[in-house]
């Protein structure tokens, strides 16, 4: 079984209850506001997390241990996506990002030989923008808390200005993270999609009977 720990608030992380929530709700390690111990307190806990819900992996199913080492992955998967969605471009380079160069990988064909025309590609970029808003949204507004991560459920009142603190920041066009480039490649790649011409071509036989 699982022994109960107390854990730290990770850095960063947006709490409805906390008069120091920072607009843009990063979780990237500042080094001018972080110390050593925090980042080894908390690499212990996960490898203590890690450690001992590994020795019931058969049955963490049915065991009450089990079940807290899912809530507990689930929790840690969705703080390193909000992570992921939010982080902050190094030097203004977008390429910096983990999220940005996985696009650049989108936009590949299937073979990898060549890169897909811009009415494909931004089809694939539309469904990875929603996905990353929605990320967002579970993080700052959730319906029930996600207490491993200390994510509180969503107040009744006062919603849109939660929201808001960190949309300006990393969900807009313009902004300094992976949503903003993926909007700007959007509106590039639909421009160039009207004078791409039709995905598809086809020609006539010299006698007008046959399309190939």
């Amino acid at each position: 079984m699982l022994r109960t720990t107390t854990r730290t608030r990770a850095r960063g992380i947006p709490s409805h209850r906390s008069s120091s929530f920072l607009a843009g709700g990063d979780l990237s390690d500042d080094s001018s506001k972080s110390s050593a111990t925090e980042t080894d307190d908390e690499k212990s806990d996960f490898e203590d997390l890690l450690s001992e819900g590994l020795e019931g992996l058969e049955d963490f199913d049915l065991s009450p241990a089990g079940g807290y080492f899912s809530s507990a992955l689930e929790d840690l998967t969705l703080r390193l996506l909000y992570f992921l969605v939010t982080e902050d471009f190094k030097d203004g380079q977008s390429k910096s990002t983990l999220l940005v160069y996985f696009g650049g990988v989108l936009g590949l064909t299937s073979d990898g030989s060549g890169f897909q025309r811009p009415g494909n590609y931004t089809v694939s970029l539309s469904a990875f923008i929603y996905c990353a808003r929605l990320v967002v949204v579970e993080v700052l507004l959730p319906r029930t808390s996600y207490d491993y991560v200390s994510y509180l459920a969503r107040p009744r009142s006062g919603q849109l200005d939660i929201l808001n603190r960190v949309r300006r920041e990393t969900i807009c066009l313009g902004s300094q993270a992976p949503i903003g480039e993926f909007l700007s490649l959007r509106a590039y790649g639909r421009a160039l999609a009207t004078a791409d011409g039709p995905s598809f071509r086809f020609d006539w036989s010299d006698d007008g009977q046959t399309i190939s």
